[in-house]
């Protein structure tokens, strides 16, 4: 499932809680997320990746004619899927959960995914850890900084509330933390890149 599935898949599920979110700034917001991911942002004069995506989505947004404050609402929840971001309205939250909605998923497809984002990162030259144990724990790391403290939105009464599925995001970390190779080969085949010697 894409970030956009996850994105109406939350949407859904907060509905039921009393949690309205515009559900098309929301599913813009992920189509232009990454945005320029491929190339060099610092290059073009940004910080981060997440600033130069949300800098061609409000120039292309602007260039279709949308209203300047739902390209700002647009461009807030981009910058809110940086790991290091603190999203604020029920909209930013949403979208950056939608960004690792994978975490979330079965074990199978966490898995599967969990090939794709080491195939991904050897594409893009990102240095791999020495061992497979190592890379694991420091996607833990990650996840868990990414994850916490576990958002709470705002329903129409005020009143705060957490997405049911918030354990599935922890249970599939934890899982990291003990996880073999050899299991994750067994359900990523998606893997067609050389894995380091030491992995083995």
């Amino acid at each position: 499932m894409s970030a956009i599935g996850y994105f109406e898949s939350i949407a859904s599920d907060l509905r039921t809680k009393d949690v309205h979110i515009d559900r098309r700034l929301g599913r813009l917001s992920l189509f232009a997320h990454d945005a320029g991911y491929h190339e060099d942002h610092t290059a073009e004069g940004y910080g981060t990746k997440e600033e130069y995506s949300a800098a061609i989505a409000e120039a292309e947004l602007n260039d279709m004619g949308m209203a300047h404050g739902e390209i700002e609402i647009v461009r807030g929840a981009i910058l809110a899927t940086h790991f290091q971001a603190a999203a604020e309205t029920n909209l930013e939250k949403a979208v950056r959960l939608a960004d690792i909605g994978n975490v979330s998923a079965s074990e199978t497809e966490f898995l599967r995914n969990m090939g794709l984002l080491i195939q991904e990162a050897a594409v893009m030259k990102v240095p791999l850890k020495e061992t497979f144990t190592e890379h694991c724990h420091a996607t833990q790391s990650f996840l868990n900084a990414y994850l916490n403290p576990a958002p709470t939105f705002t329903a129409s009464d005020g009143s705060e509330v957490q997405l049911d599925r918030h354990m599935s995001f922890v249970n599939n970390i934890k899982r990291l933390g003990s996880l073999p190779l050899g299991t994750l080969l067994r359900a990523s085949e998606n893997i067609i890149i050389p894995l380091p010697t030491t992995w083995r």
